[in-house]
């Protein structure tokens, strides 16, 4: 057993070290591609590409239709025994979303003007939203795609095609559409064209990981119809955390000026690092989870949900505690004073991301064990109370009633998860070790406060010291109070896979 616990771990190190540095690479470069939007063009034409960027995100969810996790727990229970039965988790995991996201698309390009002049009370919207539309059908291909390479648990082409080169594409395309003066409809089209470019690429990706799928083999069926009912329980919890992520932006936007939804779009952007470092853990997470679980190895399951919710709780703390304490000193750096009202605003945010971050994969483990359905009913009813507070303060408050009907809602979803899993998994991932971790937060909490009572702090170099001070402090009192067997084993594993990552990417 204690040699089975070493293995996980060893998985889960070596998937999160390439995944996590992969994510904030790509979260860096998608952050970038906001900035320098959100720079270039104001707030007001920000505001525009963000209620645009929303309709995407959310009509690409809906359009994968949970088929992104199916291809993972199905695929992981063919591979590489069944290639029959693989072939057709992966054309129905890939072609489903493909299908559906172009019949999406094809509807709200030939609405756009509608949802522009009655929704949104702005007709310069409908380009944007024709230009977005077109990108639903490739945004599902390729996160289906992107999930189904995650299946041989060798996580760089995940990384690669949808965490890298689609934001490095997006960025350089809308970058070159500025320099020739096509403005935002222009990065609004260069988007779209990074997205079917990656999508490509990930197909290929797929192709060459799992040669054997390509073969005759008549003799064995994927069970289409079990996938089929799995994913459409699966995309109903999924749906309905992405409305209650991304919906207050179109509130908003409704509402309120587009200036204020570009300003709040930047205070969004900037509290997500959180979700970016649990989405890393998530995502090699999830082929461990449905391993594990088939093989009813229950104590290995409880071991790896600890550790990635440990981990992916203390990287998140020290970057919480600067968000938290300079969020004026954030936005002004990174998007400009324009945006700085939206301080309150990123705080709250980061608060409801924070819990997302501390209770781990709740919603992975529901879904992938059996018990989507809880994890459905849990999310559908937090996404009724986020629409009766969001439309009763926003009205009001604007994008302060907006963030908080947001972290609320979702903060408040997690934890209904992590009681969710106690019940019916007998899981929990806490005990008295996070104390240090509690303690070194404060210590570097009390640092931070003290520095961001200083101007320069609101400059690019004193943030970055900011920054550095709370992360390093946070981890010198970690080390000081001692890391535990199972750390220091992570930790290594981690910095081992790291180093070969960056060896191969340099030579």
């Amino acid at each position: 057993m204690e040699a089975s616990g070493v293995a996980d771990t060893a998985d889960l190190a070596q998937g999160a070290s390439v995944s996590l540095l992969g994510r904030i690479a790509g979260r860096a470069l998608h952050l970038l591609t906001q900035i320098s939007v959100g720079r270039l063009f104001g707030p007001q034409a920000y505001g525009l590409y963000a209620i645009g960027q929303t309709i995407l995100r959310l009509a690409g969810l809906v359009s994968v239709l949970g088929m992104d996790t199916a291809v993972v727990r199905y695929g992981s229970r063919f591979y590489p025994e069944s290639p029959g039965r693989l072939r057709g988790v992966l054309a129905i995991g890939i072609g489903f979303p493909l299908v559906a996201g172009a019949a999406v698309g094809g509807a709200i390009l030939l609405a756009a003007r509608w949802f522009a002049v009655e929704v949104f009370n702005d007709p310069s919207l409908t380009p944007v939203l024709r230009w977005f539309a077109l990108g639903i059908g490739p945004l599902a291909g390729l996160q289906a795609s992107a999930a189904a390479t995650r299946i041989s648990k060798r996580m760089q082409f995940s990384v690669l095609s949808e965490e890298l080169t689609q934001p490095a594409l997006a960025l350089l395309l809308i970058l070159a559409a500025v320099f020739v003066g096509m403005g935002l409809i222009g990065a609004s089209a260069a988007t779209v064209l990074s997205i079917g470019a990656t999508l490509l690429i990930a197909l290929y990706f797929v192709q060459k990981l799992f040669p054997q799928a390509k073969g005759e083999d008549k003799a064995t069926e994927a069970p289409w119809r079990e996938i089929l009912l799995f994913s459409l329980s699966v995309s109903g919890s999924r749906i309905f955390i992405m409305l209650i992520t991304w919906i207050d932006r179109l509130v908003l936007g409704s509402f309120r000026p587009a200036a204020e939804v570009g300003i709040y779009q930047a205070a969004a952007q900037s509290s997500v690092l959180f979700a970016i470092i649990l989405g890393a853990f998530n995502s090699i997470f999830s082929p461990i989870v449905a391993d594990l679980w088939h093989r009813g190895e229950r104590h290995r399951l409880e071991a790896a949900f600890r550790i990635s919710t440990k981990w992916g709780f203390y990287l998140s703390l020290p970057f919480f505690v600067v968000i938290w304490l300079a969020p004026v000193q954030v936005l002004t750096v990174v998007f400009g004073s324009e945006y700085a009202e939206g301080a309150l605003a990123l705080m709250i945010l980061a608060a409801g991301q924070l819990v997302n971050a501390g209770t781990g994969a709740v919603g992975l483990l529901l879904s992938i064990t059996g018990y989507q359905r809880r994890w459905v009913l849990a999310a559908g009813v937090m996404l009724a109370l986020d629409l009766v507070l969001i439309l009763t303060l926003v009205p009001r408050y604007g994008m302060l009633g907006a963030a908080i009907a947001t972290a609320g809602s979702l903060g408040g979803l997690f934890l209904i998860g992590l009681v969710q899993v106690r019940g019916a998994l007998a899981l929990w991932p806490y005990d008295r070790r996070y104390l240090k971790g509690l303690v070194s937060v404060v210590a570097s909490a009390a640092v931070v406060y003290w520095l961001a009572r200083f101007p320069f702090t609101q400059t690019l170099p004193g943030l970055t010291l900011v920054t550095l001070a709370s992360v390093g402090l946070f981890v010198l009192i970690l080390l000081i109070l001692g890391l535990d067997a199972e750390d220091r084993q992570f930790v290594a594993l981690v910095r081992s896979h790291a180093t070969r990552f960056w060896s191969a990417a340099n030579g």
